[in-house]
């Protein structure tokens, strides 16, 4: 939903404690689950060896302006959109 995601993004900048310390909490336990997923496919062949850090902030910071960007009733469905970033991330850009 196009508010979690503005929230995730921007507006926690705004919280005040103890809220600020839990979403700080929150996005740090979400984003160590995603770099567990990275570092196993590290470990089992199916990802380069490459920062599990970096793999992470690349891939959320090319993510993050959709929600900016993406309407509903434009031309371009969310599932295109998402093909497409996720062809680009682990296909690259070579054809």
């Amino acid at each position: 939903d196009v508010t979690s995601i503005t929230s995730f993004n921007d507006e926690w900048r705004h919280l005040e404690e103890p809220h600020l310390n839990e979403f700080i909490q929150l996005r740090k336990e979400y984003e160590d689950r995603f770099k567990q997923i990275i570092e196993q496919g590290i470990q089992e062949g199916v990802f380069k060896n490459i920062s599990s850090t970096i793999v992470l902030n690349t891939f959320l910071s090319s993510i993050r302006w959709v929600y900016d960007w993406y309407r509903p009733d434009g031309a371009k469905s969310i599932e295109m959109i998402g093909t497409n970033i996720t062809d680009l991330l682990l296909g690259g850009l070579k054809s």
